[in-house]
């Protein structure tokens, strides 16, 4: 894959995963502070609306590193950078060898 492409995919992949995070705490939030939700009839509806887009983001950033071998950061060590690799499939492999 090209420099441009490259830049592309680890930017969308970049910005779901960090909107990822972002669901995550809003759902820790609501599940652990219920008191700084000011409707507390509606929470159980916030809490599945922010589930049904976690899983909706899951889904992109499982697709992106799927078919372009992305790895994400490690979260534990925020200075490591994001790897993109076009997947390579085994048939892939063999016509190399040959």
């Amino acid at each position: 894959m090209n420099t441009t492409a490259d830049k592309f995919v680890k930017g969308i992949y970049s910005e779901y995963v960090g909107r990822r995070t972002q669901v995550l705490a809003e759902i820790e939030v609501y599940l652990n502070s219920p008191v700084g939700v000011g409707e507390h009839s509606k929470l159980s509806t916030e809490i599945k609306n922010r589930l049904e887009e976690l899983a909706a983001l899951d889904d992109v950033v499982e697709t992106i590193e799927k078919h372009f071998a992305i790895k994400g950061p490690n979260l534990e060590d925020p200075t490591k950078k994001l790897e993109v690799g076009v997947e390579r499939t085994s048939a892939d492999a063999d016509q190399t060898s040959e």
